[in-house]
């Protein structure tokens, strides 16, 4: 057994012990009260409870710290439920949220952008005028900056929904998005974002390879994959640097093939693809492919290849465990967690439908933050992490 092994093996048999909740810390007391779950309290229940009822919500805890509601225009409506998506633009301090609200009685959700100024504590509502941009997508909707500074916002082919692709740029004197009208209509499949050479990478159902320049509004097909039948069966979700497609410093898109088992890796200058398989076979999967600063690929929770070539499974955390589903003979179910962050300090944030966790890799540590869903903490600018949960604005400091 490898020493990365035997360090996640030991350090995960303590685990139950190292998220403990601690008492709170006595006045003028230095240390922040230890806020993880523990994963034996919010995974297990006593044995009369029901579990098909709903779960006890555990909001983020010190230093965790609750910062603001985030407004939302629906006087006049009962809003039963809500999720955000915040973007922080390079050295700005203000944060952009996109809320999408759920009202009862209506038929679809809809779509806000608000602009947080923490230094004034104040927000500012901004019209998206995005129509073509849908809320039942806000999952698959991503805001990029390019190096001079263009915002870019983009809804990729879902897996679910199947809204067509688009691209929009924030047009800063009017102070909203419009939508890029390129010569040719985007093909189907997902899009990923080049920073280095400001163009979007598009991955067609078919497999070819489409080339999207925002600035010369074009679309050219750039390389047919010999590996199209299993590209068209991928979920369809992207972010830069994470999940189901991703474009590496180095210039190469990686994605993942036949239902999660293979990677396909394309090299955008050579024009070169490659199968990477994943030596550590077994009946479950991944969602995500996550590249860290150090060049390490994470497949979830699942396993990890280092920037040499080599495989570690990884020791699974409790936190990723759903209720039994009596449906499945009482089975408990793997959420497949997706890394959506890695913060300053080294810390992999996952998101599941269990809440909010991140994973420390230099000690093993995972740590379970919020039962509620949040769509994707981020970092600010101050080495802060920022949580949209519920309407509801948190800020962790990280140093």
């Amino acid at each position: 057994m490898n020493r990365i092994s035997i360090l996640i093996n030991c350090v995960f048999a303590c685990l139950l012990c190292s998220c403990a909740v601690s008492p709170a810390p006595s006045p003028g007391a230095d240390e922040p009260v230890e806020y993880c779950i523990p994963p034996l309290v919010g995974s297990s229940y006593p044995v009369e409870f029901d579990y098909e009822s709903e779960q006890e919500i555990v909001l983020p805890k010190a230093p965790w710290r609750f910062v603001s509601d985030i407004p939302e225009e629906s006087e006049g409506l009962e809003v039963i439920d809500k999720d955000h998506k915040i973007f922080v633009p390079e050295e700005e301090e203000d944060l952009w949220v996109i809320s999408r609200l759920f009202a009862k009685d209506l038929p679809k959700a809809w779509l806000e952008l608000w602009v947080y100024s923490p230094s004034e504590d104040s927000w500012q509502n901004k019209p998206l005028a995005m129509d073509s941009f849908t809320a039942s997508g806000l999952y698959y909707l991503n805001l990029v900056q390019s190096k001079d500074g263009e915002i870019y916002a983009f809804q990729t082919d879902t897996p679910y929904y199947f809204d067509p692709n688009h691209i929009a740029v924030y047009d800063k004197e009017a102070e909203v998005f419009q939508e890029i009208m390129f010569d040719e209509s985007l093909p189907d499949g997902e899009i990923i974002y080049d920073l280095d050479q400001n163009l979007f990478w598009s991955i067609s159902r078919d497999g070819e390879i489409y080339r999207i320049d925002p600035d010369k509004k074009t679309v050219q097909e750039y390389f047919r994959s010999e590996n199209a039948p299993p590209l068209s069966f991928i979920n369809k979700k992207v972010e830069r640097g994470s999940i189901y497609a991703t474009i590496t410093q180095e210039g190469s898109v990686f994605k993942n093939l036949y239902y999660r088992t293979l990677i396909y890796k394309f090299d955008i200058s050579e024009r070169k693809e490659e199968i990477i398989y994943n030596p550590i076979k077994d009946d479950d999967y991944f969602n995500s492919i996550f590249f860290d600063r150090a060049g390490n690929l994470w497949l979830d929770d699942h396993s990890m290849m280092t920037a040499g070539g080599e495989w570690y499974q990884i020791t699974r955390s409790p936190i990723f465990i759903t209720d039994r589903i009596k449906e499945m003979n009482d089975q408990y179910i793997w959420l497949n967690p997706e890394i959506v962050l890695e913060s300053s300090n080294g810390y992999l944030w996952f998101r599941s439908t269990n809440g909010i966790s991140w994973f420390d890799p230099s000690g093993g540590k995972w740590c379970w933050v919020t039962n509620e869903y949040a769509l994707n903490p981020v970092e600010g600018n101050h080495k802060d992490v920022w949580m949209g949960i519920q309407g509801k604005l948190y800020l962790y400091p990280i140093d």
